[in-house]
C-alpha cells in the first residue's frame, strides 16, 4: 500500500481510531523483579525500587538530581490495602483501579473528573470513588514541582466478567485519553 501524504493518513487514523501514534516512545531502560511462583510480598516491591535507584546511569534524572523521568513498578491491585483505605470496593477481579494526573487549577481538574464520569457512564460502567493519592512534595526538585499534577486514583467496576471488564477499562482509558487530548 503506498501512502500519498503519510501525515494526512495518519492524522485520519487517529480520527477514526482510539490509536495515537503519541504513545510512540522509546524505552532505554528496563528492570524485572517477579516472584516465579506469583507470592506478593514487601520485599519484591522494594526490590524493584532498589532497580530504580540504579537507573541513574540512563539519564533517569535531570541536571538537578531530583526530576525523575517517570519512571515506575508495576504490581498488583492491592485489594486489602484499598479496604483498608476505607474504599468500598468489590471483590477481586470485579473493579479496576488507575492513577490519573490532572491539572493543580481546580476547575479544570473537576472537569476532567467530569469528563471521566461522563465517559464511564457512556461505557455501562461505574465510577466507584476518587482517592486524593498523598504525596511528599517536598523532595520534588524545581523542575517537577514546577509541572507538578493533582494525582487522583480512580476506583470502576461494571457488571461484566473480569476478561470483559478488563477489555472495558482499557478502552475507556483511550477514550478518555483521546477526548482530553483533542479537548486541548
Amino acid at each position: 500500500m503506498f501512502i500519498d501524504n503519510p501525515l494526512q493518513y495518519i492524522a485520519e487514523y487517529e480520527h477514526k481510531t482510539l490509536y495515537s501514534f503519541q504513545n510512540e516512545h522509546d524505552a532505554c531502560g528496563v528492570g524485572l523483579v517477579v516472584s516465579l511462583n506469583g507470592d506478593k510480598s514487601h520485599e519484591t516491591v522494594e526490590n524493584g525500587l532498589q532497580v530504580l535507584e540504579n537507573m541513574v546511569h540512563r539519564g533517569a534524572e535531570s541536571a538537578d538530581n531530583k526530576t525523575g523521568d517517570g519512571a515506575g513498578i508495576l504490581v498488583h491491585i492491592p485489594h486489602e490495602f484499598i479496604l483498608l483505605q476505607g474504599i468500598e470496593v468489590p471483590s477481586k477481579g470485579k473493579y479496576g483501579t488507575g492513577l490519573v494526573f490532572l491539572p493543580k487549577n481546580k476547575q479544570k481538574a473537576g472537569e476532567c473528573i467530569d469528563l471521566i464520569q461522563k465517559l464511564t457512564v457512556k461505557e455501562d460502567l461505574h465510577l466507584l470513588a476518587v482517592r486524593d493519592v498523598p504525596v511528599n512534595s517536598t523532595c520534588l526538585g524545581e523542575i517537577s514541582r514546577s509541572n507538578e499534577p493533582d494525582i487522583k486514583q480512580v476506583f470502576i467496576t461494571g457488571s461484566y466478567p473480569q476478561d470483559e471488564l478488563e477489555r472495558k477499562l482499557y478502552i475507556l482509558r483511550k477514550k478518555i485519553e483521546k477526548t482530553i487530548l483533542q479537548s486541548g
